[in-house]
């Protein structure tokens, strides 16, 4: 998985009583993956930060142009940066 990797977000289960599962796909960027953390920073291409919850658990689906990897995971952090939307998803 590298910077530039094409990667799909969708609310697998909400975690926080009587929040309501969003059902919509978010497209993202691979922005940096941290081996040694299992984590990712995305930048968030479609929809708003508000809109994705860090109280959820969140399919993953990563394509590069060799393979497509997928994983579940919670959003940790969502903040405006340089590079724009980002997110910081933490892999389960």
């Amino acid at each position: 998985m590298k910077r530039g990797d094409s990667v799909e977000l969708k609310m697998e289960k909400i975690l926080r009583v009587g929040d309501i599962k969003d059902k919509a796909t978010y497209a993202c960027k691979v922005l940096e993956y941290d081996t040694g953390r299992e984590s990712l920073c995305l930048l968030l291409e479609t929809g708003k930060l508000r809109e994705l919850s860090l109280d959820a658990i969140y399919f993953c689906k990563i394509q590069s142009e060799e393979e497509q990897i997928s994983c579940t995971g919670r959003i940790c952090d969502r903040y405006h940066g340089k590079a724009g939307k980002i997110l910081e998803f933490q892999i389960k």
